[in-house]
């Protein structure tokens, strides 16, 4: 769209409200955004018709790294274990180029299907050994230039992941995910948010918005006080997504670890607020629901990857 350019479409029915509408005119902002709707009015010279209009999708938990394993998971049987382990190896092969071509493609098969905005649980930093890229922040370059050029919303959820499991460091095939420790990791955080707010700049052309959320991998993967360090310093406004009971061996590490279940420890920490997303939530006791609702808490269920897990899904019905 041309700088300072109305541009109009006739909908001769459009979703409004989560209601259908007839003939309405919809008249974008040069920035691309909704400036008004004309309902039950003729189409006009220059608008551009179309016929029934929804609005566009949000995908609130993505890894876009995953399409690679489309077709290669279910075979054989397996579980949630092995399902990682393909997962560690698709992982493994990825450089900040590569992954630029791989997430433009992935966005794009989104956009044609309807979804324009994604949230990224995004936690391959470093190189394959753990190193940092000559340029710190070169895979996560990658994939908000991937969102700009293909013309998707990006929210970047920057993830933490420091361990392996409660008594395990990360394996070879996750050293990549990790920074050490929660104070370096918000360093690098802090860091990548001044790093995109000065390249959204000179990203390749003018493209929709990339906003840098958070995101804790899961209470396997960050130890409590690691979270306590990382929930004092993010910023209040900051998004914040966790994995969350996804399988029942998390839940009992949590509970020999802390004597909680996952829901309960982050209740503890004080990090069940409207803020916070918890993704997969498959493995919930009642009182795990109970706090979860209290709270205004998002929950993101992925049906294709829980069915991939073998898992379940989670109770839908309830948490609603």
């Amino acid at each position: 769209m041309k700088p300072g350019i109305t541009v109009t479409f006739w909908c001769a029915r459009a979703l409004i409200d989560g209601a259908p509408v007839d003939a309405v005119r919809v008249h974008a902002a040069p920035d691309g955004t909704i400036a008004r709707l004309e309902r039950g009015v003729p189409a006009r010279a220059g608008d551009t018709v179309l016929g029934t209009v929804v609005p566009g999708m949000g995908d609130a938990h993505s890894h876009a790294f995953h399409r690679a394993l489309r077709g290669r998971t279910q075979a054989d049987g397996g579980d949630f274990w092995r399902w990682r382990e393909r997962m560690y190896a698709a992982a493994s092969a990825l450089d900040p180029d590569l992954y630029y071509e791989l997430a433009s493609a992935v966005f794009a098969e989104m956009l044609v299907s309807g979804w324009t905005a994604v949230g990224e649980f995004h936690y391959m930093h470093h190189r394959q050994d753990g190193r940092p890229y000559p340029d710190a922040h070169a895979m996560e370059l990658a994939v908000a230039a991937a969102a700009r050029d293909t013309g998707i919303r990006l929210t970047l959820l920057d993830t933490c992941y420091l361990r392996g499991g409660a008594d395990r460091p990360l394996a070879d095939l996750q050293r990549r995910f990790g920074d050490g420790s929660a104070e370096a990791w918000l360093q690098r955080w802090s860091s990548l948010r001044d790093t995109l707010d000065t390249s959204a700049r000179t990203l390749a052309g003018p493209g929709p918005a990339v906003t840098l959320g958070a995101a804790v991998h899961s209470v396997r993967a960050v130890p409590r006080s690691a979270m306590a360090t990382i929930l004092a310093g993010l910023p209040a406004t900051v998004p914040l997504h966790i994995h969350l009971s996804e399988q029942p061996q998390e839940n009992a590490e949590c509970l020999a670890e802390y004597g909680l279940t996952p829901t309960s420890l982050l209740h503890e920490l004080g990090a069940l607020t409207p803020r916070l997303s918890v993704v997969h939530a498959t493995h919930l006791t009642d009182d795990d629901v109970e706090l979860l609702g209290a709270a205004g808490v998002t929950a993101v269920f992925c049906p294709t990857t829980e069915a991939d897990l073998g898992d379940g899904i989670g109770p839908a019905r309830r948490l609603a």
